[in-house]
C-alpha cells in the first residue's frame, strides 16, 4: 500500500502534466496545473504554468498583429480591385470613344448625307450607352455588374463590334473577311457586353498587325462544348509564344512594351470575365509568326 501510494505521488503530477500539455495543444490556454510539492515534479508544475501564461500572452498579441495585418490585406485587396477597375474603366471606354471621335468627324465632313448622318447618330448613341455602362459599373463596384441576357443573333452582335473599330482599318492595311453561318440559332446573352469582350478581341488582333494582314471573323455552330455558337477571331500577326500563352488573359499583362506602343493589359482579361459570366469559354491558339485565333463559344439556352 505504502508502495502504490508512493507511486501515485510520483505519477499523479506527471499525468496532469501530459494532461495539461494536451489542454494546452488543444487550445485551453487557460489551463494551469496544481502545484502541491516543491520538488523537481512541483518545479516542473511551476515552469509549466508560466509557460503556459506567456504563451497565452503570446497568442493575443499575435491574434491583434493576425486581425491589423488581416485588415491591412482587405484594405489592400480593396485598392488593387479598385486600381483594377480603373484601369478597366479607362481601356474600355478608350474604345467607344474612337468610334465616336470617327462617327462625329464623318458628319463634320459630310453634314449634307442624310443617310449617313442617321446611321452615325445611332452608332453615336450606342457608344454613349456603352460608355455610360462602363462608368455605371465604375460607381457601383463594390457590386457585381447585372447581365441583361436576352436572345441575341451573334452574327448582328459581330456586325455591330465591327462597326465600332472601322476608324482603326484602313482598306489597304487590313483585309476583313466575314465567314458568318446564317442558319445559327440565337445565343442567349447580354449583347451589350458580348460586344465589348469582341472588340476587344478584334483590337488585339489589330494590334498584332502592326504592317498589315487579314483578320477572318467565323461564326458557326460548337463542335466542342454543344449547345453553344462559337465566334473565330483569327488574324494573321505576329502570333504568341507559348511561353506567355498562358498569361495574357491576366489583368495588366501586356507584351505592349515598344515605345510608342500603350497597353494597360485589360482587354482580354475584361472579354474572358465576361464571357466565363455568361456561362461561355473563350480558347485561344497560336503560332509565332502565323498569327492567333481567338474562339468564343456562348449558350444557345438560358442559364441560371
Amino acid at each position: 500500500a505504502i508502495g502504490v501510494s508512493f507511486a501515485n505521488r510520483i505519477t499523479q503530477p506527471i499525468l496532469q502534466l501530459a494532461q495539461g500539455a494536451k489542454s494546452i495543444a488543444s487550445g485551453n490556454l487557460d489551463h494551469r496545473i496544481s502545484v502541491v510539492s516543491q520538488n523537481e515534479v512541483g518545479i516542473l508544475a511551476g515552469e509549466f504554468n508560466q509557460m503556459a501564461a506567456k504563451l497565452k500572452e503570446s497568442y493575443s498579441n499575435l491574434e491583434q498583429k493576425v486581425e491589423e495585418r488581416t485588415s491591412q490585406l482587405l484594405r489592400a485587396e480593396r485598392l488593387a480591385a479598385l486600381g483594377e477597375l480603373a484601369a478597366e474603366v479607362a481601356h474600355e471606354i478608350n474604345n467607344p470613344l474612337g468610334g465616336l471621335r470617327n462617327f462625329a468627324s464623318m458628319l463634320e465632313n459630310e453634314p449634307e448625307n442624310i443617310s449617313q448622318t442617321k446611321k452615325y447618330a445611332t452608332l453615336m448613341l450606342e457608344g454613349l450607352k456603352r460608355v455610360e455602362m462602363i462608368v455605371k459599373r465604375l460607381l457601383t463596384f463594390s457590386r457585381p455588374y447585372t447581365l441583361h441576357i436576352a436572345e441575341n443573333n451573334i452574327n448582328t452582335i459581330v456586325n455591330s463590334s465591327l462597326e465600332f473599330i472601322e476608324h482603326r482599318i484602313e482598306p489597304d492595311h487590313v483585309l476583313i473577311q466575314k465567314e458568318f453561318n446564317d442558319f445559327l440559332p440565337p445565343v442567349f446573352v447580354d449583347a451589350d457586353h458580348i460586344s465589348q469582350a469582341l472588340i476587344n478581341i478584334m483590337v488585339n488582333a489589330l494590334d498584332s498587325m502592326p504592317s498589315g494582314g487579314k483578320l477572318t471573323i467565323k461564326t458557326d455552330t460548337c463542335k466542342k462544348h454543344g449547345e453553344c455558337v462559337t465566334v473565330f477571331v483569327t488574324d494573321t500577326g505576329c502570333g504568341i509564344s507559348e511561353g506567355i500563352v498562358d498569361k495574357i488573359f491576366e489583368p495588366f499583362f501586356t507584351t505592349k512594351n515598344k515605345e510608342g506602343e500603350k497597353g494597360l493589359g485589360m482587354g482580354l482579361a475584361i472579354s474572358k470575365r465576361i464571357i466565363e459570366d455568361h456561362h461561355g469559354k473563350i480558347c485561344i491558339e497560336s503560332k509565332v509568326g502565323q498569327g492567333t485565333t481567338f474562339s468564343v463559344c456562348l449558350p444557345c439556352r438560358k442559364r441560371g
